[in-house]
């Protein structure tokens, strides 16, 4: 039988490798598809402008005594101004830490029915302030002293036996009581404070202003002291009529808060007074530490009221509105811009150039719609000030942007 002869053309082979090829290519290139399209979206890159930002002016807090330490706090307005200063002697400014610690104990609707009776022990400590020169409040065993009353001669006319009966109120010991008003400061961030008693008459209690100021913010959210800190006397049981000691209680928009003087501290004045700015007003709080002259006291109330009537004249306000464009978002080929949610106003010191904010933004590797939240602008105590949206959408890439 004859035999079918084999004939090898020559394109089969090529026919061949072109078919595997091109199957090979389809199936490189699906997989490539499938990776690119499995891949996370890259993260946009985010341009956004200087919030707040100004010129700053030659302006500045008039000159005080060399030996002078202060500090300047707006807290509503998130505005402080301290310029650098070591811990030094605090004198009675300590009591302010008593009364707070003391405070922090005592439910508000429980004050007036939180009392101690004096005994010997209180009226022999008395005798000894009264031997050192502090201030104090007449006493006498059997007497009860409940908590107002307490506050009220603490702040008002700085009574130093009160002090220790606060002590003895809320604590075991003294020792105990200093204990606590360190464990205070150091919860409140007071990281340049350090107490070595409740009454001040030790040099060993040191602060800087900063520090006192933040104490001072948080204690006057108490009633009981607010409304003690503007009176210029008080009327206290057995002790009767006492006169504050704090230079311009009740002048010049003053409302006060505390005074001291030592040899070791010099005059000190935490001030607390009632600013008028942009039609609205502002508690307004200085601390002066370490004047020196006459009675202590006046230098450093002269101090702090220059100091107090120039802030409003410092401050400078700048309105943000969501007309205004704050930054842009770079993303896969596409150019959006965002703005605030709302309109805000900044203030700053004019002296300084840029105010407290910052911008937080969000991680954007997603399509978006337009006015979607993409960051924040954050205040000085950390909390939200508005809110920044974009002004158009931000598309998906194409399926053929996402391949290639």
């Amino acid at each position: 039988m004859a035999q079918k002869l084999r004939v090898n053309h020559p394109l089969r082979g090529f026919f061949h490798r072109l078919a595997g090829a091109s199957l090979g290519l389809v199936l490189a290139a699906a997989l490539i598809a499938g990776l690119a399209l499995s891949a996370p979206l890259p993260t946009a890159h985010i341009v956004a402008k200087r919030i707040g930002f100004v010129t700053a002016t030659p302006l500045a807090f008039p000159p005080v005594s060399t030996s002078i330490s202060y500090g300047v706090s707006v807290p509503a307005l998130h505005l402080g101004y301290y310029p650098p200063s070591t811990p030094v002697s605090i004198a009675s400014i300590t009591k302010l830490m008593t009364a707070y610690v003391a405070l922090t104990q005592v439910d508000q609707s429980k004050q007036a029915s939180t009392c101690h009776t004096v005994d010997d022990i209180d009226v022999a400590a008395y005798r000894h302030e009264v031997d050192t020169g502090q201030s104090t409040a007449l006493i006498q065993v059997g007497q009860s002293l409940c908590v107002p009353d307490l506050i009220r001669g603490l702040i008002v006319h700085s009574a130093s036996d009160y002090a220790l009966i606060l002590c003895r109120l809320f604590s075991t010991s003294t020792v105990e009581f200093v204990s606590q008003m360190n464990a205070m400061a150091k919860a409140l961030g007071m990281s340049n404070t350090v107490y070595a008693d409740p009454t001040g008459i030790e040099a060993g209690n040191k602060s800087v202003p900063r520090d006192q100021l933040v104490l001072t913010d948080k204690l006057m959210k108490f009633s009981l002291v607010r409304d003690a800190a503007k009176l210029p006397s008080i009327d206290l049981p057995v002790a009767g009529v006492l006169n504050s000691f704090t230079p311009y209680a009740g002048q010049y928009n003053v409302i006060g808060v505390k005074s001291g003087r030592t040899d070791a501290a010099g005059g000190c004045d935490v001030m607390a007074t009632q600013m008028q700015f942009g039609g609205k007003s502002y508690l307004a709080l200085v601390a002066v530490f370490g004047a020196r002259g006459g009675d202590l006291l006046k230098p450093a109330g002269d101090a702090a009221l220059a100091v107090s009537e120039a802030i409003p004249t410092l401050i400078a306000t700048h309105r943000f509105s969501p007309s205004e464009t704050l930054g842009t978002i770079f993303w896969e080929g596409q150019k959006v811009h965002f703005t605030l949610a709302q309109t805000i106003t900044s203030t700053t010191w004019k002296f300084k150039t840029s105010s407290s904010w910052r911008v937080h933004m969000r991680r954007i590797n997603s399509a978006l719609p337009a006015r979607s939240v993409v960051g924040w602008i954050i205040g000085a105590d950390g909390a939200v000030e508005a809110s920044l949206v974009t002004t158009a959408s931000l598309r998906a890439p194409s399926l053929w942007q996402r391949i290639l």
